[in-house]
């Protein structure tokens, strides 16, 4: 069969391959008709049987020449490469980190996160964030299933990571692509969103005053003073909706209304002045839910 002038009842290796026949038998691995004896690439995966030896890379019982995943990283043999991508020595078929980026293929997967056309585990930065693999690591930040290698917003923000960068705009120690509160002004990065209210050119999710009404998200934060459907850190205007005024400049738990005066008709009477402003707001909660006009 090897042309080796040694007739195959008499030659140790039938098809010259480097393997024993007695070793490698009279199956046919691959379902090609040819007995792995007599196949020079007895799994049909790309890489000969001489390339691929009589070792076993991953452990698992099965000689690397018939096992379709020689090194167990989740990628075929067939679709891993004789190459060493990243020049440790190794092929890709039998290397289980393809790309040396510190990640194991088998995390990264064959799949192309960035749609760049270079798998994950070939792919420094699989994700195309600006961030390596190697820099975003085995973590899952915002706990999606994706490792924030893969993930385009680690942190599940609705901010691309690729937009955050790795800056750390309220200086916590967390970058903005990890931090759900980039500002840190309390409210949810996911919350406030890419907008820009106030159109100062900051985007509500690093703006401090994100209405530009000269009182800080912080202090105004999700509740809707004026009832007008708007929460206060996103109004410029907290009190030209139907439930009067507050002025949140001043205590916001201890500031009284604007006595005596109704925005619409669904205010029937006055709030007392001096009243806190949570315990008003229970109790107009209850109203609304009871069907009576709302207290002024």
């Amino acid at each position: 069969s090897d042309a080796d002038t040694v007739p195959d009842a008499l030659d140790p290796d039938d098809d010259d391959d480097g393997i024993p026949t007695v070793l490698e038998g009279s199956a046919d691995f691959d379902g090609d008709d040819i007995p792995d004896h007599l196949d020079s690439d007895s799994d049909d995966d790309g890489h000969s049987d001489a390339a691929e030896g009589v070792g076993d890379s991953d452990g698992d019982g099965a000689p690397d020449r018939v096992d379709l995943d020689s090194d167990a990283d989740g990628v075929l043999d067939v679709f891993e490469s004789a190459e060493d991508t990243d020049g440790d020595g190794w092929t890709d078929r039998v290397d289980d980190d393809d790309d040396g980026d510190g990640l194991p293929t088998a995390a990264e997967t064959s799949g192309d996160s960035d749609g760049d056309g270079l798998p994950n585990h070939l792919d420094t930065d699989s994700d195309s964030d600006g961030f390596s693999d190697a820099d975003e690591g085995l973590v899952d930040t915002d706990e999606d299933g994706l490792y924030d290698a893969i993930d385009l917003d680690a942190d599940n923000d609705r901010v691309p990571d690729a937009d955050e960068r790795d800056d750390d705009t309220d200086a916590d120690g967390v970058p903005d692509r990890i931090d759900d509160d980039d500002d840190g002004d309390g409210l949810r990065t996911r919350l406030e969103g890419r907008g820009d209210i106030d159109g100062d050119g900051i985007p509500n999710h690093l703006d401090l005053d994100a209405d530009g009404d000269g009182t800080l998200d912080e202090q105004e934060g999700t509740v809707d003073s004026d009832c007008d459907g708007s929460s206060d850190w996103m109004d410029a205007d907290d009190t030209d909706g139907p439930c009067g005024t507050v002025d949140w400049a001043a205590d916001p738990l201890d500031e009284p209304r604007a006595a005596g005066t109704a925005k619409s008709s669904g205010c029937s009477t006055a709030r007392p002045s001096g009243s806190p402003v949570t315990l008003y707001w229970l109790l107009a909660a209850f109203v609304a839910l009871s069907g009576r006009s709302r207290p002024c």
